[in-house]
Parts: structure tokens; sequence; C-alpha cells
């Protein structure tokens, strides 16, 4: 439908009336898809949970290039908000882990929507990639409202959702489960999460994990 109607528009633009109809319908079907996203992050989320909870959740782990899997989560954000400026910064071309590729990108994905919701849209987002010894570091950088030491502390808890920490840009709908089961799914591969904040200063969520060890040619 999305697709049909970005044609319908370019071939309606010398009609006025017929393009304002068509622009609003457009609009209208961008709200129906953000909505779709959000349903279908909550249920995900709510599955993740009842996994974790019987010690059902299975990873799926074999050798990848994290730098890929980033590359592949900001460029899935863009598409989702075009107009945010989210930026790279890394000097690798390849680190290699063994890990859910997957799992991975939902945690990157995870981070990148937080951070873009919890900053005004002005604002860019910063994703750092680099190698720290035998691991590598994924670090989320964004200008929003920041948190307190205590909140820093209980963001990884199951259902907390941050006191006085409002949506700036998106939806607002919030289970309180996305950190949570970040958390899990990098720890369950070997790897530890953390947050660095100040209040009115943002946020930094890294994560790292184990680089996978090169043989000598």
């Amino acid at each position: 439908m999305s697709r049909r109607l970005a044609q319908l528009s370019e071939n309606a633009a010398q009609y006025p009336e017929l393009h304002a109809t068509i622009s609003s319908m457009q609009t209208a079907l961008e709200r129906v898809e953000r909505q779709v996203r959000v349903q279908g992050r909550l249920v995900n989320d709510l599955l993740d949970i009842s996994r974790l909870q019987v010690n059902g959740l299975e990873l799926h782990l074999a050798p990848c290039n994290v730098i890929t899997i980033v590359r592949e989560a900001v460029d899935d954000q863009h598409t989702i908000a075009p107009m945010r400026t989210i930026s790279l910064q890394t000097r690798e071309e390849e680190l290699p882990i063994h890990a859910d590729a997957d799992r991975i990108g939902q945690v990157i994905a995870n981070y990148l929507s937080n951070a873009l919701k919890y900053s005004i849209a002005s604002q860019p987002v910063v994703i750092a990639v680099t190698k720290e010894g035998h691991r590598v570091r994924v670090a989320v950088t964004d200008r929003g409202q920041g948190l307190t030491p205590q909140q820093q502390k209980q963001i990884w808890e199951r259902f907390y959702r941050a006191e006085g920490i409002t949506v700036q840009s998106g939806t607002g709908v919030n289970l309180g489960l996305g950190l949570y089961i970040c958390g899990q799914l990098i720890q369950r591969q070997g790897g530890e999460v953390g947050v660095e904040s100040s209040p009115g200063q943002g946020s930094t969520f890294w994560f790292t994990l184990p680089l996978v060890e090169r043989a000598n040619s």
C-alpha cells in the first residue's frame, strides 16, 4: 500500500487536491506502520520474558562480524526514522565474535530506538564500536535527559521504568522489559552491559562481547 501510494503521489503531483489527499493517506499509513512495529516489539518482549523464565530462550551461536551487525541495525533505524541523525564511529572493518547475530542485532536496535525515543529529534545519536583487548565494546550515546545514579542501578531490572524520564519523540509505549532482555541476552553470550549517565547530560548504554581469536597465518 505504501509503495502504491508513493507511485500515485508522483503521478498526481500536477493535481494539487488529489496530491494532498494522497499525502494525508500516506501519513495515516505511516502511523499505522509505527503502531504495528510497537505492537510487534511488545509481543516479542513478552515472549522473550516467558522463555527466559523457563530457560527456553535458544541462542544460535555462529561466527559473525559485529561491524556488519551494527551497520545493519543502523540502516534499519534510518529506515524507521529517516529524519534522525545516527552517526557510526569505528576504525574497524571486521571484529569477529561467536554469537547469535540476530539477538545481538536485537540489543543494538533496542539501544538505538531508546536513544532516539528519549532525545529530541534535532539531537544526533552516536554508536561507537571499539576493540578493547580481547573484547569488543559497542556504545550508544544520546543527548537526552540522563539518569540519576539510583536509576542507573535499577535500569536493567525487569519491568523497571525510570520516573521523570519522558519520551521526546516517537511512541511512549514501554513495558520496562527491553533493557532487562538486552542484559540477559548479552550476559548469556559471555558479555557485560552497562550505562554511563548524568542528569541533563545524556546517556551512553554499552555492552561488551569476547572477540574470537584469529589463527595466525
